[in-house]
């Protein structure tokens, strides 16, 4: 939906820097789409300047390497790819790479079984290397995506997601640039900047004082074992202290064993 808001504006906007980082939940569960800091204004058959491309290796297509001229195909492309990462927990093969037939995408299917083969079929086309064999659309990617997942299942009215629990405590949401209908969100929790590491509990601290004892112990009992076995191996400075302290008149105040 945010694409498509995007891309029908009129001149059309391309974001051109999707990927899951820049996909947000609010903590009212709305999916927002965030940072138009490479957001293009597509007016006319204009070329993008080496200075205004930049890449995410593994979320852009080929042509935002300079292979071609971006347009709304680009952003279907990075969405699809964002989708794929998220249902299988690995980030895609590279569009580069597979533009000069260097790896081939793996089959989002062999990372995650329990995807649908119809949504899985989707997310491919809308991966793929030429633009013109992907979704030529927003609109048609999302008809695509929702006629894949069976009527029972579909979620009606305003689509909305259950927030993660590190992103529950969002605070605020800020409109970004004026006329791009993009929202951005603060995922950074109110009292962050109060936070303190958590200590070791006391069964930890219990755990570790237990094992320097236990190494302390076993240092001592070497010693012991040296000084009866191999006197002449201890110098002669320690061996000289150790009949001072055990001459000392501390040791007559002990009861006798």
């Amino acid at each position: 939906d945010a694409l498509t808001y995007l891309h029908t504006r009129k001149p059309s906007i391309l974001h051109r820097d999707i990927k899951p980082g820049n996909v947000k939940i609010s903590p009212q569960g709305t999916i927002l789409l965030v940072d138009f800091g490479l957001a293009k204004i597509l007016q006319g058959p204009q070329p993008t300047t080496t200075g205004a491309r930049a890449m995410t290796p593994g979320y852009s297509p080929p042509e935002q390497y300079g292979m071609a001229r971006t347009d709304e195909r680009t952003d279907i492309y990075s969405l699809g790819a964002t989708l794929y990462a998220g249902l299988t927990g690995a980030i895609p093969e590279d569009g580069l790479a597979r533009a000069m037939d260097n790896v081939r995408l793996t089959p989002l299917r062999r990372r995650n079984r329990n995807v649908s083969r119809g949504v899985a079929a989707a997310i491919e086309k809308a991966m793929a290397v030429d633009p013109s064999d992907r979704y030529q659309t927003a609109v048609e990617f999302k008809r695509a995506l929702l006629g894949a997942v069976a009527k029972s299942k579909r979620p009606a009215g305003e689509f909305r997601v259950t927030p993660p629990p590190e992103t529950a405590a969002s605070a605020k949401e800020i409109s970004s640039a004026p006329g791009t209908g993009g929202v951005r969100s603060s995922t950074r929790p109110p009292n962050a900047a109060q936070h303190i590491p958590s200590r070791p509990t006391d069964g930890k601290r219990r755990r570790a004082a237990l094992r320097w004892l236990t190494l302390v112990a076993a240092l001592l009992a070497a010693a012991a074992g040296t000084a009866i076995l191999r006197p002449e191996w201890i110098p002669a400075e320690v061996r000289a202290f150790a009949q001072i302290l055990l001459a000392s008149p501390m040791w007559r105040v002990l009861p006798a064993p």
